[in-house]
């Protein structure tokens, strides 16, 4: 079944008056600027919300963190958590570094809040920003996207 072409347009009109307008005058609208925004999709939008729904739903499989390596930025807040995870797998040494998945990092979030939430802030950015679609690289993007299609086909 072929999908035909949905588009959405919405045009914003922003006016202004002056305070030296009166009120009469200034219910004429002064036009300063328009703007159209288009939304064209191939996909209905109820498709396009499954899409959405599954690549959420994808990220937060076991699957999924169980093979993903956490993306650390160079801030302290990282490094911070970094030398915590390193912590709670000693045994591993630095190969560590390889092991560290967002798995690790849901393992992190538990073990700090029975802690006393030490590291509670500098893990939860950390995980808002893996969890990210947008921070994803094009090629993970694209799976994703391939194998959330492929589920909402078939539902």
């Amino acid at each position: 079944m072929k999908a035909s072409k949905v588009c959405y347009a919405m045009l914003i009109i922003i006016a202004g008056c002056s305070l030296e307008q009166a009120e009469i005058e200034c219910t004429k609208v002064d036009t300063q600027m328009a703007t159209v925004l288009l939304d064209c999709s191939t996909e209905p939008k109820a498709v396009k919300e499954c899409i959405n729904l599954t690549i959420t739903s994808l990220t937060r499989a076991q699957a999924f963190k169980k093979v993903t390596l956490i993306r650390f930025s160079d801030s302290q807040d990282d490094l911070d958590v970094r030398d915590f995870l390193l912590t709670l797998y000693p045994s591993e040494g630095k190969s560590t570094i390889n092991l560290m998945t967002l798995n690790r990092l849901d393992v992190a979030f538990k073990k700090d809040r029975e802690l006393g939430n030490v590291y509670i802030y500098k893990i939860l950015d950390l995980m808002d920003r893996n969890y990210d679609i947008n921070n994803f690289s094009k090629d993970a993007k694209d799976q994703l996207k391939a194998e959330a299609e492929k589920i909402c086909q078939n539902n």
